[in-house]
């Protein structure tokens, strides 16, 4: 079995973390995944990977959001310093799949932001 460095941390492109449709009975378009790349530029800070929902403060983050991008009606996520077992499991898909969480519910993002969107309260 090959040496592996249980501290490196990983990259992964390409993530699909969310899709357009209706999620908790809110409905989402390519346009709205359009709105949360643009916010995503302007927030002023990287989006935590977090394993499940987890809306505890303080919870672990298990890497960083790198990049998000639109393909067709899919938001795309680029990921980065991921532990070698987040890594494995999300690429090897033997968890469930990555999932947002919506921007509107972040205190680091105030209500003058230039990331709000039309679906921030």
């Amino acid at each position: 079995m090959p040496d592996r460095d249980d501290t490196a941390l990983h990259e992964l492109a390409g993530v699909e973390v969310f899709r357009a449709g209706t999620w908790n009975g809110d409905a989402y378009s390519a346009d709205d995944i359009d709105a949360m790349v643009a916010a995503f530029g302007e927030v002023g800070f990287r989006p935590p990977v977090k394993l499940g929902h987890a809306a505890a403060p303080g919870a672990p983050a298990y890497g960083w959001v790198k990049a998000l991008r639109r393909a067709g009606e899919r938001l795309i996520a680029d990921l980065a310093d991921l532990p070698g077992a987040v890594f494995e499991a999300i690429r090897a898909r033997a968890s469930p799949p990555p999932s947002t969480t919506s921007c509107a519910t972040w205190a680091t993002a105030p209500p003058t932001s230039p990331a709000t969107t039309p679906r921030r309260p």
